[in-house]
């Protein structure tokens, strides 16, 4: 049976004529009644062919390896226990024993590989090491009974970029042929087709595809004389033996461009630090195909996307370089060891690169562009210095982004600017430059990608959403996040001045994005108690609040006196001590602002049992590029005081951090 590149399994009549043809006056390897061979392929799969008859009609000895997929120490105790001389291995199975078990293979004289691209380096690090051994790259459709053609490794100064595949076996005949089934030139790829006494009578109970498969020989005038139509991309090199290049069925079409697969992966394996790497296409946002980069890296230091890129950008087109790098242990196998395509991981929305402060956002213009960046190409390592073409973007990905621009800022962005700023800095400059601002929302999306419920984070005193940045990094890429920013950070809105009107404007908000329940809230600091009365609105509108988390959020409303008085005494000694910290540590230019709030919270402590009327009057206009400006944090300190919680009558979370630890938090929401 062979799944070939559908997957489907198919049954392939092969004749006892096509196993002899195989096993028996054999040029490419030695048969003989000498040799010991281990049987470790499944029964379903061609290769026990040559297993099991290679040895039984030559006199030769199996080794049956015990039932199960057997681990790379057992193939090797195997060998070592049993004395195996030639042993075959699928590709995947031969670089990990040459990388991972190379002194179990000493004992072999034959060392026979294929199934799959054989990787130059391990090839020459198996010939440099093995030096009584035979290595054979063995090429062949199970449909042509195993082996097709093999090529002798001799020497490592025969492998440069590519293992040949070398050339056809006794009793078998291959052509290079084009379109019109009309044979090549040397140099010049064309689909490879197979004949002779090797070949297969058909497909079991599937005489349209025999029929489509296996067509009649033009070249053979014997009546009945057929070929079989591998589907694989091939060429001859100068010296008669033939490259093989990948499978027709695996170019791929992105964007009008044709692209082979296996040119792009021969590049990525030229890399000193790459040990093998596979490409696909994938398709996992409807519309957007995109080529995705799985790499299995060399011992050592693991090299950045960026010399990749740039590696790869120097050899390739533009259209041929991957949107999407994935770093794996070891590419996944099949049970009969083939590389498994299906078995790849989605590219997750987390990059492989380091998160540098440097290259955060630094105002709310830049976030967003970042965020529309993010779902853009799907990951999360995407700082202001990022280069649009550098990522992978292409001309499509160009139209997405300037209609989310346009969306954004409500007016249409010339593609041109794309090309002039390919940063998100110095196109948010440019954008500035030209005052174009976003329209104003609340909802700010933190992590937009994911299946899971979204779970929505209030501002604290500062208003805007930037605390929350390192926590979303450390969250599960499948957990949605929503900071709540305040209005009136873009100088142009009028804040709220109560926290119920606050929390209804986001919850009307919310409700936009999410209509029904259950609803995921939270909020640090100031944000636990506006987290608080939006889970009461929600409530109150008969809608579910599954989680309602409050990260360091201390005490602003009422509490009983002697609690009160109780708290003072154990909290103000430990506060003054953090504060006189914190201020030293802060720039000079800070000090002076972060003083005044400590006064203004101060005295909302001291005064914690007294009505505070809310403020009337409205902080100076803040620059939207710097959110966190004087007046904000008195401004909401005030009226969070003015504010009266209610009893909550569902659970809390309430979470409070060493450094912020008190009595008073925790005996306070007990106590509410």
């Amino acid at each position: 049976y062979t799944s070939g590149s559908t997957g489907q399994p198919k049954g392939v009549v092969v004749p006892h004529r096509a196993i002899v043809r195989l096993v028996k006056g054999a040029n490419y390897a030695s048969l003989t009644p000498g040799e010991t061979f281990l049987h470790l392929s499944p029964l379903s799969f061609d290769a026990s062919t040559f297993e099991i008859w290679g040895a039984l009609l030559n006199g030769g000895k199996v080794v049956i390896m015990t039932p199960g997929r057997p681990s790379l120490a057992e193939i090797g105790a195997a060998i070592h226990r049993h004395g195996v001389t030639t042993l075959w291995l699928t590709a995947g199975l031969f670089h990990l024993m040459v990388e991972e078990r190379l002194d179990d293979l000493r004992p072999l004289r034959q060392l026979l590989a294929g199934g799959d691209v054989l990787q130059p380096e391990t090839v020459r690090k198996a010939r440099s090491n093995l030096p009584e051994c035979q290595i054979i790259n063995g090429y062949g459709p199970t449909e042509n009974t195993t082996f097709t053609c093999c090529y002798l490794i001799n020497s490592e100064s025969s492998l440069i970029q590519t293992v040949p595949i070398g050339r056809p076996i006794s009793n078998t005949r291959v052509y290079i042929l084009d379109e019109l089934l009309q044979p090549v030139p040397i140099g010049v790829a064309g689909e490879l087709y197979a004949g002779g006494d090797g070949l297969a009578l058909g497909y079991l109970n599937r005489p349209d595809l025999t029929a489509e498969r296996f067509i009649a020989d033009p070249f053979n005038p014997e009546p009945g004389a057929r070929l079989y139509k591998t589907g694989d991309l091939a060429r001859y090199l100068s010296d008669g033996n033939i490259e093989f290049l990948g499978r027709l069925d695996q170019q791929v079409k992105i964007r009008g461009f044709r692209i082979e697969l296996g040119e792009i992966e021969a590049v990525l394996r030229s890399h000193p630090a790459v040990r093998d790497a596979l490409v696909i296409a994938r398709e996992d946002i409807p519309g957007d195909k995109r080529l995705v980069a799985y790499l299995v890296a060399q011992p050592g230091p693991r090299p950045d996307e960026s010399s990749l890129h740039a590696m790869l950008a120097a050899k390739l087109p533009i259209y041929m370089l991957p949107g999407a790098w994935v770093w794996l242990a070891q590419l996944p196998l099949t049970p009969n060891g083939k590389m498994d395509r299906k078995a790849l991981p989605k590219p997750t929305t987390n990059g492989s690169r380091v998160a540098s402060a440097a290259n955060d956002p630094t105002n709310l213009l830049e976030l967003e562009l970042v965020r529309i960046w993010q779902a853009l190409f799907q990951r999360l390592d995407i700082g202001r210095d990022d280069n649009f073409f550098e990522l992978g973007g292409h001309s499509i990905q160009a139209l997405q982004l300037a209609a989310a621009i346009e969306k954004l800022i409500g007016c249409k962005l010339p593609i041109a600017t794309l090309f002039q700023a390919s940063t998100i800095g110095t196109l948010a400059r440019r954008l500035a430059d030209e005052h174009w601002a976003p329209a104003w929302s609340s909802l700010v999306p933190l992590q937009a990608q994911g299946s899971k419920p979204p779970l929505f984070l209030m501002h604290s005193c500062g208003g805007d959403s930037y605390s929350y940045l390192d926590l979303t990094r450390h969250m599960d890429p499948e957990q949605p996040v929503y900071g709540v920013q305040a209005l009136g950070l873009d100088g142009r809105s009028a804040r709220h001045i109560t926290i119920e009107s606050m929390a209804a404007h986001y919850v009307e908000e919310i409700r936009s994005f999410q209509p029904e329940g259950p609803y995921f809230v939270g909020g640090y600091s100031l944000g636990g108690q506006i987290a608080y009365e939006v889970a009461q609105q929600l409530r109150c509108l008969g809608q579910p609040v599954a989680l309602l988390v409050l990260l360091d959020s201390g005490s602003i409303g009422t509490i009983p006196r002697l609690l009160h008085a109780r708290n003072m005494a154990a909290y103000f000694p430990k506060r003054v001590r953090f504060h006189l910290l914190r201020w030293w540590q802060m720039p000079m230019n800070e000090r002076l602002a972060y003083l005044r709030g400590r006064w203004v919270a101060l005295r909302v402590l001291a005064s914690r049992n007294r009505s505070i009327p809310p403020p009337v009057t409205v902080a100076p206009p803040c620059d939207s590029q710097a959110p966190q400006v004087p007046g904000f944090t008195d401004y909401y300190i005030a009226i969070a005081v003015a504010h009266r919680l209610k009893p909550y009558p569902g659970k809390i979370e309430a979470i409070v951090s060493d450094e912020e630890d008190t009595p008073e938090c925790r005996r306070y929401w007990k106590y509410m």
